[in-house]
């Protein structure tokens, strides 16, 4: 329920016992959000969520006038208001949801390209890790999003269904089996993308294609996903120096089919987004965080297209066929001594541990210095793992055939990344700009097959009328995809030469949002170093709390760093990376619990 002064609403909007549901509260103009009350159901609410019980549950969303009168300030979640059990309605802003088989997630109406998606009651193994999706269940699912989607005219999305596991406390291997005629319905009702959630491991990228390959290669037989956390122990010398303590697992998919089980080595040029759960330790650096193959041989491959997710806390990649997978750690890159406390460091570390860039010399990465065009293509080059001796002669006069980037220009200009400024010169050494890197990256991801979502709202940047003719498709495509952002003054600097700090970020968002356009969503920063919270493709504004801490973000969605601010009548301070301190002493004022200056 929600009182005066704003709406209230549940996620998910139905839901089993013991599932997880969160809320949020949406104050109108002139009110903030205060607290949560529980009507009924005796349920504890803790950083806006609480676990279902078997009976209904009603919650109520206080609000209160603002003491000024103004601001749109309020309480934050992601999801729920009151919740029920037994029927699985939902009335909209009382934000009424039952315990239905399954949980219905509708696709926001800013992201044209996103699925109806549709979680089954999560899947119980037995004691030995064993369990097979429920046809039935599966059924439900598709049926329930397929209505959601078609009473809400999404039907054009698609529906996704995912599928929870739930694990006996100390189990660590499992075997999930899609039964031929489960899978023959996923294909039936062209399911747009299956995921499998096991115990925090996640295989969440397999598409229709993908499913559609499956059923044909199968042969009318059924599919079984092993999943076993296995002992760093059992490695070899080369897996143990590069996994050391974390997590490591065997990965694979069988068909089983007249009794006999066939394992399928490869996708057929298929991947699959797989995502490991994993918490970095105090030293360890994100950017240089990676997933890693371990082959048959017991040799480690380094998988460039892969990156921690502070947000899930997971390391996610792409595979294109299972084998043990773990997490490793390569030892940070060159010790730059220009980019400390620069907005874009964690990125110029990703890049760099990965090979990507390069530094400029003297332990400088110069991250404010201009990309030239040959240096950014040699970078997409090496992203894609071309093979240099390949590619040794090529259409531009003013390429030297001994230049470090020859083979990554003749690549991308035979590829059709990348065109001429003339028809037989490059100017390789001429810096880019941010709307050629636009236009090339959009080709990159054309000609390599990456299908690129459309994660956020457009923006209409204040300098639009700047963006030539030939590259504003792109430029919208790239900043709604999440991989591009503007500067500030919501400006996007078209003709502004791209430096190698906005050519690190936009290199790192890329590899994550090919990844898992799910990225897209939670912080992100823009090319000036503020940071918003995108949800459902729009930036969070007012109060906002993640992972236990409180941020305030303006009317535009952006973050308020280092230093007092009054809000609603009060005084709060907020240190340099936005957090709002508590229970201390700034300039001679104490600060209470709530954040508020006494």
């Amino acid at each position: 329920q929600a009182g005066t002064g704003g709406t209230a609403s549940a996620s998910p909007t139905s839901a089993e016992k013991g599932t997880k549901i969160t809320l949020n509260a949406t104050p109108d103009s002139g009110y903030r959000f205060k607290e949560w009350q529980v009507i009924s159901g005796g349920v504890t609410i803790s950083n806006n969520s609480f676990t279902m019980p078997d009976t209904n549950v009603t919650v109520k969303a206080v609000f209160v006038k603002n003491s000024n009168g103004g601001g749109n300030s309020g309480g934050s979640g992601s999801g729920g208001g009151s919740s029920s059990g037994g029927n699985g309605s939902s009335s909209g802003d009382n934000g009424s949801s039952g315990g239905g088989s399954t949980i219905v997630a509708r696709p926001d109406e800013t992201k044209p390209d996103t699925p109806t998606t549709s979680q089954t009651k999560p899947a119980a193994p037995d004691k030995n890790g064993n369990v097979a999706l429920d046809n039935g269940a599966v059924q439900s699912a598709i049926n329930a999003a397929k209505n959601d989607a078609k009473k809400n005219g999404n039907t054009a999305n698609g529906v996704a269904v995912v599928i929870p596991v739930s694990p006996q406390k100390g189990q660590t291997s499992f075997s999930v089996t899609i039964k031929a005629q489960t899978l023959d319905t996923l294909v039936r009702e062209k399911v747009k993308r299956l995921e499998i959630n096991i115990e925090g491991v996640i295989v969440e990228g397999m598409d229709a294609g993908l499913l559609k390959w499956l059923d044909t290669a199968s042969a009318n037989g059924d599919i079984i996903l092993r999943v076993k956390q296995i002992s760093q122990a059992s490695l070899s010398k080369e897996a143990k120096a590069a996994i050391g303590t974390r997590p490591v697992y065997d990965l694979s998919l069988v068909y089983l089919a007249g009794g006999k089980e066939t394992p399928i080595t490869d996708f057929d040029g298929h991947t699959i987004a797989v995502r490991l759960p994993y918490a970095p330790a105090k030293e360890e650096q994100a950017g240089n965080l990676y997933a890693v193959y371990v082959d048959g041989k017991g040799k480690v491959e380094w998988l460039t297209r892969s990156s921690y997710d502070p947000d899930l806390g997971t390391v996610v990649f792409e595979a294109g066929h299972f084998s043990i997978y773990g997490i490793g750690y390569k030892n940070p890159a060159p010790d730059f001594t220009d980019i400390k406390n620069h907005w874009a460091e964690d990125n110029i570390i990703f890049v760099a541990s990965r090979g990507l860039l390069t530094g400029t010399g003297n332990n400088q990465f110069s991250p404010n210095m201009g990309m030239t065009r040959g240096m950014f293509v040699t970078a997409l080059g090496r992203l894609a793992g071309i093979d240099p001796d390949s590619y040794k002669t090529g259409k531009f006069t003013d390429v030297k055939a001994d230049a470090y980037y020859a083979p990554y220009v003749n690549w991308a200009a035979e590829k059709g990344i990348v065109n001429g400024t003339t028809a037989t010169t490059f100017s390789p050494d001429t810096n880019i700009t941010r709307e050629q890197m636009a236009v090339i990256m959009a080709n990159y991801a054309k000609k390599l097959g990456y299908d690129l979502p459309v994660a956020h709202e457009a923006v209409t940047f204040a300098d639009n009328a700047q963006i030539s003719g030939w590259a504003a498709k792109e430029v919208k495509a790239m900043q709604q995809a999440g991989i591009m952002a503007g500067k500030g003054g919501n400006r996007f600097d078209p003709k502004g030469t791209a430096t190698r700090a906005e050519v690190a970020t936009v290199l790192r968002r890329f590899v994550e949002i090919v990844i898992d356009p799910q990225t897209a969503q939670g912080w992100v920063q823009n090319h000036s170093g503020s940071w918003q919270y995108m949800k459902n493709g729009k930036p969070a504004t007012g109060w906002l709390q993640d992972d236990k801490k409180w941020y305030w973000l303006d009317s535009n969605g952006w973050m308020f760093t280092g230093g007092w601010k009054q809000i609603d009548g009060k005084w709060y301070y907020f240190y340099s990376d936005g957090s709002m301190a508590v229970n201390t002493t700034i300039d001679g004022y104490t600060i209470g619990s709530d954040g508020a200056r006494k």
